[in-house]
């Protein structure tokens, strides 16, 4: 269950856009969500949030596993988030009286500070307060914008590796008061692979692009995503490298492995028959 209390104008087109670009229907998905800020920093709060988790459970047949508090600020108001008590005891309470009783994770958006982008702002209590801290980054790439996952703690395990995403524009396939076409952002995993030049690694981000649009525009004709098919021809237009350029890293990728062309399409590897992208 998603308690948004932040971004809420712009939420449901993140919903369209995200269903759109990957093709899942969100009627079935086990994900529910609600505009009701919770006042988290009381128990009563706390309480009223756990009741609501219980009714919408009830009410859509399903056993959530996961609450997401986002963000912890605008949930929680009246505390400073630089007192460690304050912090600490609203902690306490999510444990106590969310966490523990419905059995579920609970996941807290928060800000990182002004002056130190690295962590969250306010006080270190709730960092060390958690199981898992992750941290999502933006900065700009030899191949566009690229918006990092890493993770800083994991308390009971194996910190995991970054994962990397290209913020992929999304049309909704409709027009605003305005006339202009309404479009959102995804979130989409960027292929890692180690030791790529910058050439290779944009070309691997523009067939990882070509082929969710190709595949967005097959399942909306009503066919199958896995028919979609994507050309040379277009993938090397979409680079844009002069010509010998081009050819070395068209090379480079069918020798390593990461691209196989076939009749005139490019398919990536692991994915034969389908014109898809591993980690989609």
């Amino acid at each position: 269950l998603h308690v948004i209390a932040e971004g809420i104008g712009a939420f449901g087109m993140r919903l369209r856009a995200w269903s759109r670009h990957f093709g899942v229907p969100l009627d079935g998905v086990p994900y529910a969500h609600t505009t009701a800020a919770a006042s988290l920093a009381d128990v009563n709060g706390v309480v009223a949030l756990r009741g609501l988790v219980e009714r919408i459970s009830a009410r859509l047949d399903l056993s959530f596993c996961l609450v997401i508090v986002d963000t912890f600020a605008r949930n929680t108001p009246g505390i400073d988030e630089n007192a460690s008590k304050d912090m600490g005891a609203a902690v306490d309470l999510l444990d106590r009286h969310l966490r523990e009783p419905l059995d579920v994770g609970v996941l807290l958006a928060h800000h990182t500070g002004h002056g130190n982008a690295d962590r969250g702002r306010g006080s270190s209590s709730l960092p060390a307060a958690a199981d898992a801290v992750f941290l999502l980054a933006r900065e700009d790439g030899p191949t566009g914008p690229v918006a990092t996952l890493h993770c800083s703690k994991m308390k009971d395990g194996i910190e995991p590796r970054d994962l990397l995403f290209v913020p992929t524009p999304v049309s909704l396939g409709q027009d605003d008061a305005y006339g202009r076409p309404t479009r959102s952002l995804v979130l989409e995993r960027k292929v890692q692979v180690a030791g790529l030049g910058a050439n290779q690694e944009s070309a691997l981000v523009v067939l990882q692009r070509l082929v969710a649009s190709h595949e967005r525009n097959v399942r909306e004709s009503g066919r199958d995503a896995a028919t979609a098919r994507v050309r040379v021809s277009d993938w090397e237009k979409a680079c844009a490298l002069e010509r010998k350029r081009w050819t070395e890293v068209r090379n480079s990728l069918e020798t390593r492995g990461l691209v196989q062309v076939r009749d005139g399409f490019v398919f990536v590897a692991g994915k034969e028959g389908d014109a898809g992208v591993s980690g989609g």
